[in-house]
Order: C-alpha cells, then sequence, then structure tokens
C-alpha cells in the first residue's frame, strides 16, 4: 500500500532540507587566522603567499591542502611544498607553508654539432630574479655558421600586481642555409637585430594576454655559390601574445594543457618600410599512464609572410621538426604534430632519467611547393630535482625526407 500524501510530503520535506544543510567538506572548513612561511631563503613570502591565494579571513577546508601545495609548487623554484592547517584555541587555522627552494641562478655552457655545423656558446639565467620570480635569460654562441647573442626577461606581476611584461632582444650575424632532401638548397648572411617589449594583464593565475611593439633591423648579404638574397629594409609594428599555463608542475613532468599564441605584424601605414606578417599557436596536453609512465600530444601552427627568403619560419631540429638540419627548414607556412612517451629508466637523489621514443609529423608550404614528413626517433631526458631548469636531453630523428639520422640537443628554459 502507497503511503499517505502526508507522508510524502514530510520525506519530501526532510530530503530537502538535508540536500540544502552543509556537507562534511563545507562544515570542516575553517577561517584562515594567519598565513606563515618557512623555508623561504631567497624567495620573497609574497610571491608565495599570492600563488597560496588564501589570505587571513578566507575559509578553508582541509581537503584543499593538497590543492594549495599544488599551486605553490606550480611556481617551479621549489623542490618541496608542504601546507599544514594548525586549530588555533580560540577558532580558525594557521595556515603553515613549509618550502624547500630549487637552484634558480644558472651559467650552463653550450656545445652541439650537427652534419658539419658546431656551436658553442654558454646561458646565463635566472628564474627567480631577485626573489620576485621573474625571469631572465642571456645566451651567447659561436658557430660555424656565425654568432648570437639573445636576451629574454618575463615578469608574471609588476610589484605584486595583475600587470605582466615580456621582452626579447637578439643580434645575430648567421649564415641562413636552406636544405632539401639534405643537401644545401639556398644559403645567405643575415645580420639583424629584433626587440620586442610587451605589457598586459594576468586575466586568471593561469591565462596573461600581453600587447605591445616589435622593430627588426637587418643587412643581408649573398654566400659564394649563391644568388644574392633580396635587400633588407626595417620592419616595425604592433605584436601581441597570450599564453594559457594550465599544467600542474609534477616531479618530472608538466601535467595538462598549455597553449602559447604569439603574432607580429609590420604595418607600411604605421611606418614600417615592408609587410611582415608571423604568428604562431602552440598547444600541449600532458598526462600520465600506465607505472609512472608518461605521454604528451603537441601541436603547433606557424605563418611567416612578407619576402619568402628573409621572412619564413625556419623550423628543424625541434619538437615537430626533428630529423631536418637545425633551421634548414624554411616554410611560409606549416603544420607539425608530436606525440611522445617517456620511461624513468634511472631515478638517483638529483633527479630522473628518462628514455623517450617519439613521432613528429607535419607539412608545410614554400613558394608554391608542398613537403610533408613523418620524424620517428628516440632520445633521452634529465630532470633536475635540485635545479629549476626544465630538462636537457638528446634527441636522434630519421625524417621520411631527410638523408639520414640528425641529432638534436634539448636544453627547456622555463618550462
Amino acid at each position: 500500500m502507497p503511503p499517505p500524501p502526508a507522508r510524502l510530503l514530510a520525506l519530501l520535506a526532510t530530503t530537502l532540507v538535508a540536500a540544502g544543510a552543509p556537507g562534511p567538506a563545507a562544515a570542516a572548513a575553517e577561517r584562515v587566522r594567519a598565513v606563515e612561511v618557512d623555508g623561504n631563503e631567497r624567495t620573497s613570502r609574497h610571491v608565495i603567499e599570492r600563488a597560496l591565494g588564501v589570505s587571513p579571513g578566507d575559509a578553508v577546508d582541509p581537503d584543499d591542502l593538497s590543492a594549495l601545495e599544488q599551486q605553490v609548487y606550480n611556481l617551479r623554484i621549489f623542490r618541496s611544498v608542504r601546507v599544514r592547517a594548525e586549530r588555533e584555541p580560540q577558532g580558525g587555522v594557521v595556515l603553515r607553508v613549509a618550502v624547500e627552494e630549487r637552484r634558480t641562478f644558472l651559467l650552463l655552457p653550450l656545445m652541439g654539432a650537427s652534419r658539419g655545423a658546431f656551436r658553442v656558446g654558454g646561458a646565463l639565467m635566472d628564474t627567480n630574479l631577485l626573489g620576485l620570480r621573474k625571469e631572465l635569460v642571456l645566451i651567447g654562441s659561436w658557430s660555424t655558421r656565425g654568432s648570437q647573442a639573445i636576451a629574454l626577461y618575463r615578469d608574471p606581476g609588476v610589484a605584486q600586481s595583475r600587470v605582466v611584461v615580456a621582452a626579447e632582444a637578439a643580434l645575430e650575424d648567421v649564415v641562413r642555409e636552406r636544405t632539401e632532401g639534405g643537401e644545401g638548397a639556398y644559403s645567405f648572411r643575415d645580420k639583424r637585430a629584433d626587440v620586442s617589449v610587451r605589457a598586459g594583464w594576468l586575466l586568471t593565475p593561469r591565462l596573461a594576454l600581453r600587447a605591445g611593439w616589435f622593430g627588426v633591423s637587418e643587412v643581408s648579404e649573398p654566400e659564394p655559390g649563391f644568388a644574392a638574397p633580396p635587400r633588407a629594409r626595417p620592419a616595425h609594428g604592433p605584436s601581441a601574445d597570450l599564453e594559457y599555463q594550465g599544467q600542474d608542475y609534477r616531479d618530472w613532468l608538466n601535467v595538462g594543457p598549455a597553449l602559447r599564441a604569439r603574432w607580429r605584424e609590420g604595418v607600411p601605414a604605421l611606418g614600417s618600410d615592408r609587410f611582415l606578417r608571423a604568428a604562431l599557436v602552440q598547444g600541449t596536453w600532458a598526462f600520465r599512464v600506465f607505472d609512472g609512465h608518461a605521454a604528451s600530444l603537441s601541436t603547433a601552427l606557424h605563418l611567416g609572410q612578407g619576402d619568402a627568403v628573409l621572412d619564413a619560419v625556419r623550423l628543424g631540429g625541434r619538437p615537430g621538426t626533428r630529423g631536418f638540419d637545425d633551421a634548414g627548414l624554411w616554410a611560409e607556412r606549416a603544420a607539425t604534430f608530436t606525440a611522445d612517451y617517456q620511461i624513468p629508466i634511472w631515478r638517483p637523489a638529483f633527479g630522473t632519467l628518462t628514455a623517450l621514443g617519439f613521432v613528429d609529423a607535419g607539412v608545410l608550404g614554400y613558394e608554391g611547393r608542398r613537403v610533408s614528413w613523418a620524424s620517428p626517433g628516440v632520445g633521452v631526458r634529465l630532470y633536475l630535482r635540485n635545479v629549476a631548469l626544465p630538462a636537457i636531453g638528446l634527441d636522434v630523428a630519421q625524417s621520411t625526407t631527410g638523408r639520414g639520422p640528425a641529432g638534436s640537443f634539448f636544453l627547456g628554459f622555463g618550462g
């Protein structure tokens, strides 16, 4: 016999009250009376508190402590992070954050060789400049193809605000060589100065948008045996970039999605001596698989418009185009894809060594021609626990359109 209507109404009312009542997690939340930080010998506590995202007076749940630890760990300047909530006799909790810092100021030698081209140099980098998590990278190198000097600067929050700044400057005096089927197809000497400065806003803790101005000045000279390059004229105009860092930092792998988009355009109407357009969109998704293994999928879209010689997108020797000579693959537009799989093979106290298997694939268009490829390969990566350097490694790949295996050295700056 069905229950009488009065009993049904009572049962419904009881259910609604129970559904609207605070659950165990909500009941456990307590007010934060203070935040205490320990172990930050160099890093400003304001950097840690900002990453933590919790201030005195906020409510915090014990179940959220692991997420708070991850937010601080995502700064990538600490080897360990521990967040504890200690109850106070008068009510509320004190959040105690204990960190162990990584070494962020580094001076690194750079060496490499690829089919007769040798490179030596050095890099000075600090990913926690002044203890404020600003990034500065200086690179100088010399090779049989010329010399380069590069400076990069990133400020994730000017004066602890949400204003973000990025700047790059490069001086180059190098021989640009385009290869086809592993053979030299064209070559010229390029003397170039390239500067870009952008400022913007941190839209969310993981999403930044910047806009600014760039300028390029160069001199192009012929190489023996090749036709003279076009006369280089200065170009300048607006530039912008968008970065989404949705990855959570782990012991040796960033797990989750990341997106980067960059654009610059030399506009004659704004005073540029010539038209130039360059754009790049990159996306990566990394994830754990099986027993501590890792995989990632990456794709990139490149666009270079203007002069086919001076403004070509120069690929090769990097993810998506491993198996080709460094900067030897020229394109006006290109799409690349990478799938890789890593297996930890050695885990000493100072880091993790992994074996890497990958496949690069892509298609490009250049001067009316279309080139497509697939490049399977293998490599190794060394991730250092105490050093704020994402990875050091070596890859060897064989492209379906190349003349033989090509090696490329991998050095990760800032992740």
